[in-house]
């Protein structure tokens, strides 16, 4: 090998080539820098208000609907309730199980329809509802499994109105939906006892086919179906979610959430609602009571209902509605798409 010296000025040179270099590599990272702050400050948000560009965001997503519920002491009212949400289109939900025991284990093990579709978590302690919806949601986002995310509970039911219906399938509304929008807000409508006042084992939308009228039946309160882009955490209440960019809910009337994304005070029911089994029998409503709420711990409940223990209390608490509606609405949808497991029930009432 022929041996190379350098001298003084070869030396020199070289510290000025290399010089020069790491100037110009500095300057351009600060190129980079430069064009990621205005991206993320200003380009991104941009886009983001943009429909056509929030359409191509929400196409990185596989598109269907998931759900995401926590549940403590509803074993029995699972199969129905996840029956009747994957009758509607939904493909996947996901169960936080908050008993201490882990319950749903032995009912998931024991389930033979949909399974696959089906995930369980254990997700024990006080007030941790809220907590449910910020991890599932995350989780979702991470894996991009689902383009939308319905946060409702076990006793909630979506559905379809109109006559003759016009959607028939979750996915079909959601696609409906602004692409600019964070989410859809479905208002409650209330079912009540039906003057049952105990547990059969029999369908909860087979048992109460009785609702407040229109004055009386609906309520304030929303859930949220969330777009998985746009989902940033929980709220304060399981009634609406964060999301990213200033996005809101809206209402299947084009009206957004802006002040209290909880309430739509509008009442949008002539598209869908969410038909919410609150109280089901008297005495459902009073293991409810004694149970708790998800959402608050026992320490943070400045007052327990008297009326949770007392039959009389509680019809004077909680009166029937004056005016009750017939609607078999989500009874219907759940015994056609399984007849061999929910026809049977009507047949009872001819006995």
């Amino acid at each position: 090998f022929q041996h190379k010296t350098f001298n003084a000025k070869t030396k020199s040179e070289a510290f000025i080539v290399c010089d020069s270099m790491l100037k110009r590599i500095k300057r351009m990272f600060a190129c980079i820098l430069a064009w990621l702050l205005f991206f993320y400050t200003t380009l991104y948000p941009f886009c983001l208000r943009h429909e056509s560009v929030n359409y191509f965001l929400q196409q990185t997503f596989h598109r269907g609907a998931a759900i995401c519920t926590i549940q403590k002491d509803g074993v029995k009212y699972l199969d129905e309730w996840v029956d009747y949400n994957f009758a509607i289109g939904f493909e996947k939900i996901y169960i936080y199980d908050n008993s201490d025991n882990f319950e749903l284990r032995k009912w998931y093990e024991g389930r033979s329809r949909n399974a696959d579709q089906i995930d369980i978590k254990h997700f024990p302690g006080e007030a941790r509802q809220q907590e449910s919806i910020g991890d599932c949601g995350k989780a979702i986002k991470r894996k991009r499994s689902h383009s939308w995310i319905a946060f409702i509970d076990i006793d909630e039911f979506i559905v379809f109105k109109e006559s003759p219906k016009k959607y028939h399938n979750i996915m079909d509304l959601l696609d409906t939906v602004s692409p600019s929008a964070g989410g859809l807000a479905i208002n409650w409508e209330y079912f009540s006892f039906n003057n049952q006042t105990k547990y059969e084992p029999k369908p909860v939308t087979k048992r109460f086919q009785s609702r407040g009228n229109p004055e009386e039946g609906r309520d304030n309160h929303v859930k949220t179906i969330a777009r998985t882009s746009k989902f940033a955490s929980q709220g304060n209440t399981p009634h609406y979610v964060l999301y990213t960019d200033g996005a809101e809910s809206v209402d299947t009337s084009g009206n957004y959430l802006h002040e209290e994304p909880w309430f739509n005070p509008k009442l949008t029911t002539d598209v869908v609602v969410l038909q919410h089994f609150y109280t089901k029998s008297i005495e459902e409503f009073q293991l409810r009571c004694a149970r708790g709420r998800a959402d608050i711990a026992k320490q943070n409940v400045l007052t327990v209902p008297l009326y949770c223990m007392n039959k009389t209390e509680i019809m004077t608490q909680l009166p029937e509605a004056k005016d009750r509606v017939f609607d078999d609405s989500a009874w219907q949808v759940l015994k056609e798409s399984l007849p061999e497991v929910y026809a049977k029930y009507d047949g009872e009432d001819m006995i």
